[in-house]
């Protein structure tokens, strides 16, 4: 882990300053949601992968989110080594 952020406009932030390679995103976060903090990410770091990490089994976050250029769809119910695998085919090392 490079980075944290404590909601969507600071996650912006972060991912310009610090370049990961994944960022693990909720679709639910203050201030700007994930969905719309994925596309602005896709703008301005578009290197940057962001795997949504959430509670919302709703499949039309699970749509929003792709659309806005998530490249996978995480509940929070999996176990831990699970997101440890996605995340491995989606960056080397530095993750948010």
């Amino acid at each position: 882990v490079v980075g944290e952020a404590e909601d969507g406009e600071e996650s912006i932030r972060v991912v310009q300053e610090l370049r990961p390679d994944v960022v693990l995103m909720d679709v639910r976060m203050p201030r700007l949601g994930g969905i719309e903090a994925t596309r602005a990410i896709a703008e301005v770091a578009p290197a940057t992968k962001v795997l949504m990490l959430t509670v919302s089994d709703d499949e039309d976050d699970l749509y929003d989110a792709v659309r806005a250029g998530a490249v996978g769809y995480l509940l929070k119910e999996i176990p831990v080594d699970e997101v440890a695998a996605a995340t491995d085919g989606h960056g080397s090392s530095r993750r948010v």
